[in-house]
């Protein structure tokens, strides 16, 4: 998902990174594809995607990614119920449940402690502009709030984990009406003494074209087949398996 990505360990970015996407970036031309935005470059001629300005490491913004650590961790999960989709039974077909079909993956996880493979991916959020940002994490942050406010993001987009093997991708979209769209801020507290908090970027929802819906996102969740087997090795096992 990113060529490389460097993350800033001292409490000056307080803990966050930034990611280089430029041979491997399907995440942004999955978003380019869906809103039919061009990505290239035109008529211009990028020999190197990274340049230096000054004492700065730069790249177009569609490059480039800011990240963290999981925005929910995936912890173990107690199942209590007994598994009917499993190798060898035979199920209900969820186009016509009167007929009886082979069970295939994924499968039901199994009664007890379910583990997942690790911990989550990592939240990402990045944009489609193709103005230039220093790979750095506090340039990158102050660049997603600024083109997203100036319109000039291209499209924002976010991927960050969701409770029980989940993943989300959001987007955000600045050319909607102020009072109905999506918002990103950077909310670091200020306290007396000139003592200033962690850098942290705010994603809110925008409102629905549904009346009598809370504000959200667009954008696509991913149930996972992420659930280790009792021996602790990867297996064909999902927290919803054949469930809708």
């Amino acid at each position: 998902m990113d060529d490389f990505a460097l993350l800033d360990v001292s409490s000056k970015a307080n803990q966050m990174g930034v990611a280089f996407s430029y041979n491997n970036n399907l995440l942004q031309k999955t978003v380019a594809l869906k809103y039919d935005i061009n990505i290239q470059n035109g008529n211009e001629v990028v020999v190197f995607p990274i340049q230096m300005r000054g004492l700065d490491v730069v790249t177009p913004g569609k490059n480039a990614q800011a990240f963290t650590v999981p925005q929910i961790s995936w912890e173990p999960v107690l199942n209590t119920t007994k598994p009917q989709c499993i190798p060898g039974a035979m199920i209900p077909d969820p186009q016509n449940p009167d007929l009886l079909i082979p069970a295939s993956g994924p499968f039901d996880p199994p009664v007890g402690w379910n583990y997942y493979q690790n911990d989550g991916f990592p939240t990402r959020i990045g944009n489609l502009s193709k103005k230039e940002v220093s790979l750095s994490p506090i340039p990158m942050g102050k660049y997603l709030v600024n083109t997203y406010r100036n319109k000039e993001d291209g499209k924002t987009y976010a991927m960050f984990n969701l409770p029980f093997g989940m993943i989300a991708i959001s987007f955000l979209s600045s050319d909607k009406e102020a009072a109905k769209k999506e918002t990103i801020d950077n909310i670091s507290p200020v306290f007396d003494e000139y003592i200033i908090g962690g850098m942290q970027l705010e994603l809110a929802g925008g409102v629905s074209v549904n009346s009598g819906d809370g504000r959200l996102f667009e954008g696509f969740t991913f149930q996972l087949h992420n659930i280790n087997d009792v021996a602790g090795a990867a297996a064909d096992y999902s927290t919803l398996a054949h469930s809708p």
